[in-house]
């Protein structure tokens, strides 16, 4: 198994600057994928990828070599937990090895899946276990995320967690966080793609809470949060 992942050079754009710099990427949207991908990374670079993710990487021209844990992933479930048939969500003992200085983790899975026990049901030590080893080991951590899952992870709603608790485990390991809307299209599509399958937010979101959920109710949904986005950034960084 590849232990560390890498990428040759990165380009700090939200700075205005060229420098090395070491990021964990979460992302599921392609949308908030892509974005990340242009402002922080040179895109002739390779990346190591700890998650399922081919087709939103190729999106952003970026190539990437899957480790042994994405090639073989069906001899992994243990280490995941399954959400559809192409849907996998690694578990936090996955990542306890620190990537190289100067690199770029990508891992294709969100906040509160990723804080889920083997069962699939929520652990908050999970998430605070994830939180500190993100504190440990990096500068900075960019969150992508489909509005929809934004809207319920910081919102009064959310299943799992309060929001706030969420943003206060960061800013206690001294990080800012700041959001980075994502518009929607000029044609006011809200297509997300998912991996390694495309498919409609809707598609998505039938496979991830098994509910009949149609286009209109999520743009619904999503007009609760703004009516021009449909995908967040979160960008965290140490002070």
């Amino acid at each position: 198994m590849t232990d560390t992942v890498n990428i040759q050079y990165c380009m700090d754009k939200f700075n205005g600057e060229d420098s090395k710099i070491s990021v964990v990427i979460d992302a599921v949207s392609n949308t908030a994928l892509k974005y990340i991908l242009e402002c922080l990374i040179d895109t002739t670079s390779s990346v190591y990828c700890l998650g399922c993710g081919e087709a939103d990487f190729s999106l952003a021209g970026v190539k990437v070599f899957y480790n042994d844990l994405c090639a073989n992933k069906l001899e992994y479930t243990k280490d995941r937990v399954q959400l559809s048939d192409d849907i996998y969500f690694l578990n936090y003992d996955v990542l306890k090895v620190k990537p190289k200085d100067d690199s770029v983790a990508v891992c294709n899975f969100s906040l509160h899946e990723f804080s889920v026990d083997e069962y699939g049901k929520f652990d908050e030590i999970y998430l605070e276990d994830y939180v500190k080893y993100l504190a440990k080991n990096y500068e900075r951590i960019l969150i992508g995320e489909a509005g929809l899952g934004f809207l319920e992870l910081f919102s009064d709603n959310h299943p799992y967690i309060e929001p706030k608790k969420l943003i206060e485990m960061f800013e206690d390991y001294g990080f800012d966080i700041e959001y980075k809307p994502i518009k929607l299209s000029e044609n006011n599509d809200i297509i997300i793609e998912s991996t390694p399958k495309i498919r409609s937010l809707t598609g998505f979101v039938e496979n991830y809470y098994g509910q009949n959920i149609t286009t209109e109710y999520l743009r619904h949904k999503l007009n609760v949060i703004k009516n021009d986005t449909i995908a967040y950034v979160l960008d965290i960084q140490k002070t």
